[in-house]
């Protein structure tokens, strides 16, 4: 299963301006759960928060969530998605 994260202002994230993207949104390539369920999203390789993953009208799965500010660093992030996974997390592929 992969994510697609949006990414408008990943890219140029400037923490003393005093707006970061910290809701964090998206579709899914599949289901993390028969219904819906929540994954947890980290900034820069640390847990930052969390979000709702839920099934669109449409056949896809969307997530939407919010990430404490307090990790985003000047210039370009990395958020990724990750699951519960036999009691350890598991990172999603990011899709093209």
């Amino acid at each position: 299963m992969s994510a697609i994260v949006a990414t408008k202002g990943l890219d140029a994230v400037d923490p003393d301006s005093g707006q970061v993207p910290a809701m964090i949104f998206g579709r899914l390539s599949g289901a993390v759960a028969p219904q819906a369920s929540w994954v947890v999203v980290s900034v820069n390789g640390t847990i930052a928060g969390s979000a709702l993953v839920a099934k669109g009208r449409s056949p896809d799965w969307h997530f939407l969530g919010m990430v404490d500010e307090a990790y985003f660093t000047k210039g370009r992030n990395d958020v990724r998605l990750h699951v519960v996974d036999n009691g350890g997390l598991r990172a999603l592929q990011a899709a093209a």
